[in-house]
């Protein structure tokens, strides 16, 4: 069973994941390496540290806070070298070293190493033969060969670079996950969108349940190494419409569905309200001219990531009648498919939800001063809001009640399918 993958690892590698979790709790990349002597005992360990604070710590714990605090430098620092006889050691790390490490392992004399995860990008056991000095020293490199680990691993760390690019710490190009066909890449993106390694961290959870945790929603194993099913750039790209009626909740379920989906969101009303900041609210006649141009400045910034091949969410009150062509009209430019995601209450709870969001300040004062809040509660009172004719699934979601978690992961999960599939 996957849950008892923890209880089938050797103490090493149970100590290598902990100090892997302690790091991307930390901050940094979810590394952890170890030194057993020859004996078997545990005489070393460390965490990759390098976008950790130096903090006040000897150098002799290990470095931290620059890019040379790699979890086998600090595993290997560690060790008292005046005790032990380090060449006779094994060192275990979670992920394939560096170049950095390689050569730490070369020069320290050590003989066996041990790696749960490759690293395409930047592994360096490539350089144990690239000389013959680094030959001599006949290091021998062990794949640990456990697929659903190395799927793990491989994804805490898709995840943790992402979110050092959001954080401004690397660069957006550092790691080409794209040409990797290794198991993990996906998921680990799906773990970023969706934000639950993060909050798994938060909880402070164990690293045994965050193991768990991640084996059970983990839908790669060693048979999908090569999960890309269309190479990128070919797969035709997604629009999420998000629609329905003032007040039926979809401004708040789109938000939701494009942060789990890794979606840029293009919404009507933020556009129209930064132009309303900008230009000042009038009459009705100027909200409804700044509605125009908010609802082309939609399509034009939706067609612009389209032709970068990029999906993206759109939300916004479509109007059947009145957007059904230009929406259509991405499809002829970009070869993009639809989603729809139609929103929907009953009349009196949308009547309700309006008036309350009107008075009590929720919405945008421009909207409030520049809108005639009679028509718009007799137009909510009376009409209903059909999905646009369009080529694609159209999915309803009934907003009486706010969404549960699980249906919105279940709407999650629908979307996912057509964005993967060509």
């Amino acid at each position: 069973m996957l849950v008892q993958l923890w209880d089938q690892l050797a103490r090493p590698w149970q100590v290598c994941l902990e100090e892997a979790w302690a790091a991307y709790r930390a901050g940094s990349l979810p590394i952890g390496a170890v030194v057993v002597s020859s004996n078997g005992a545990i005489v070393g360990r460390g965490r990759n540290r390098i976008f950790e604070p130096p903090g006040d710590q000897p150098l002799a714990t290990g470095l931290a806070g620059h890019r040379l605090a790699h979890a086998e430098i600090n595993a290997l620092l560690s060790v008292d070298h005046a005790a032990l006889d380090v060449r006779a050691s094994v060192l275990y790390t979670t992920l394939e070293p560096c170049a950095l490490c390689v050569g730490a392992i070369r020069m320290l004399g050590l003989r066996q190493v041990h790696y749960a995860a490759r690293d395409p990008v930047a592994g360096g056991l490539c350089l144990l033969d690239a000389t013959s000095f680094m030959r001599r020293g006949e290091v021998q490199a062990h794949h640990l060969g456990n697929a659903d680990l190395e799927a793990v691993l491989v994804a805490m760390h898709v995840d943790a670079h992402l979110s050092l690019v959001q954080r401004s710490l690397t660069r957006a190009d550092g790691r080409p996950w794209d040409g990797i066909k290794l198991p993990g890449v996906t998921f680990g993106r799906d773990l970023f969108a969706s934000g639950h390694l993060q909050r798994l961290a938060g909880a402070r959870v164990s690293p045994q349940t965050m193991l768990s945790d991640l084996l059970a929603h983990c839908r790669q194993d060693a048979s999908q190494a090569s999960h890309v099913k269309v190479p990128y750039g070919t797969r035709r790209p997604v629009v999420l419409i998000i629609t329905g009626p003032p007040a039926s909740g979809k401004s708040t379920l789109g938000r939701q569905l494009a942060h789990r989906l890794g979606l840029a969101l293009l919404s009507k009303d933020l556009f129209k309200e930064v132009l309303f900041d900008e230009l000042g609210w009038f009459d009705r006649e100027w909200s409804r001219r700044l509605g125009s141009a908010s609802m082309v400045l939609l399509f034009r910034s939706a067609l612009a990531l389209l032709e970068a091949d990029q999906s993206v969410a759109l939300e916004a009150n479509f109007y059947p009648e009145w957007d059904t062509d230009s929406v259509r009209m991405l499809a002829e430019t970009s070869r993009c498919r639809f989603v729809q995601l139609v929103c929907s209450a009953s009349p009196q709870t949308l009547v309700d939800r309006y008036r309350r969001r009107s008075l009590t300040g929720e919405r945008h004062p421009g909207h409030v001063q520049s809108e005639a809040l009679d028509e718009t509660l007799e137009r909510l009172a009376s009409g209903r809001w059909d999905a646009l004719d369009l080529e694609g699934p159209v999915i309803t979601v009934d907003t009486e009640v706010l969404p549960s978690e699980g249906q919105i992961e279940h709407i999650v999960e629908q979307v996912r399918d057509v964005l993967e599939n060509q």
